[in-house]
């Protein structure tokens, strides 16, 4: 799981380069591939790539992100490492873990069937391209989680998108860093906890 870490952690995705977003889709697709034994859908909207994968007669939907706040260049000064059980980098915390865990977790399991995933490429600006999107793939199912990490300390997310079995999908806003200064606080470049 740690070269799996690795592999995404060192292909950096600033949610404003587009174009390293779409690397990090293509690494992010290409390690799904792998574990999940099943080929990733590119969408692309408006420049910025987001990816799926589609089991059966989806019932459940698994929702993550692969861009982060962490400007290229930013592996020079916060490489990767991994000290004392602990792995730093960029996007390490939110949420490229999270994304090895989910495909680690869904590799073990005897069937995918029911379930799809959905890795957008944009929720660290607010999920502008992709909010359609996963309202439109929220409504199909019947639950929808969420696997964004919650900040040491706290107990769950209150703000965390809704399902749509328990708020309405058109008022569901993802929530953004502006919108939240909890969320906000849990991502600064320079804390070493925090990546």
């Amino acid at each position: 799981m740690l070269a799996d870490l690795e592999e995404l952690v060192t292909c950096e995705s600033y949610s404003a380069d587009h174009a390293a977003v779409a690397r990090s889709a293509q690494v992010v697709a290409e390690q799904g591939a792998r574990l999940l034994r099943a080929r990733a859908e590119a969408l692309v909207i408006d420049g910025v790539t987001h990816i799926q994968w589609t089991f059966g007669t989806p019932r459940v939907l698994l929702l993550g992100h692969h861009d982060t706040v962490w400007p290229i260049g930013s592996l020079k000064t916060h490489p990767w490492s991994v000290e004392n059980g602990i792995a730093r980098g960029p996007g390490v915390f939110d949420m490229k873990a999270g994304l090895v865990q989910m495909f680690h977790a869904l590799a073990a399991l005897p069937t995918l069937d029911g379930l799809r995933v959905l890795v957008t490429g944009d929720e660290e600006v607010g999920s502008d391209t992709s909010r359609h999107l996963i309202e439109d793939l929220a409504r199909q199912c019947a639950a929808t989680l969420v696997l964004e990490p919650s900040a040491p300390g706290e107990r769950s997310r209150p703000d965390a998108r809704a399902s749509p079995s328990t708020t309405s999908p058109s008022t569901a806003a993802p929530p953004t860093p502006a919108s939240n200064p909890r969320r906000a606080s849990t991502r600064r470049p320079n804390s070493p906890t925090t990546s």
